[in-house]
């Protein structure tokens, strides 16, 4: 539901909730993100961030484009695939085929439901 920047006292932006609902049926799961500046190479660092964000996840672009639209007055959401788990490096696993079949999937479903086609 929202991008969270894991730095002390950093902002956190908030989903539009309209735009959420919308786009609900096309997620399997709604979660917080965290925004990092470089991506966790060790399990000790991914579970620290984590723990300090609540976040299911990592991304390094959702903030940058939240803070983007909050500046613009734009509705904000965030629809990631995952396709990587965090950690230490030679343990991570790697699906970036699935992960770009769901992702065609989604921008179809997106259009149909904002609008665009």
């Amino acid at each position: 539901e929202r991008v969270i920047s894991p730095g002390a006292g950093g902002p956190a932006f908030a989903a539009d909730a309209g735009l959420m609902a919308r786009l609900a049926p096309l997620a399997n799961l709604a979660a917080p993100v965290a925004t990092v500046s470089t991506c966790s190479g060790t399990h000790a660092l991914a579970i620290e961030v984590a723990r300090r964000t609540g976040a299911l996840a990592e991304c390094m672009e959702g903030a940058a484009a939240a803070l983007a639209c909050s500046r613009r007055g734009v509705a904000f959401a965030e629809l990631r695939v995952i396709s990587n788990t965090t950690g230490d490096r030679p343990s991570q696993v790697w699906k970036v085929r699935e992960a770009l079949e769901r992702l065609g999937v989604l921008a179809g479903g997106v259009l149909d439901t904002i609008g665009g086609r």
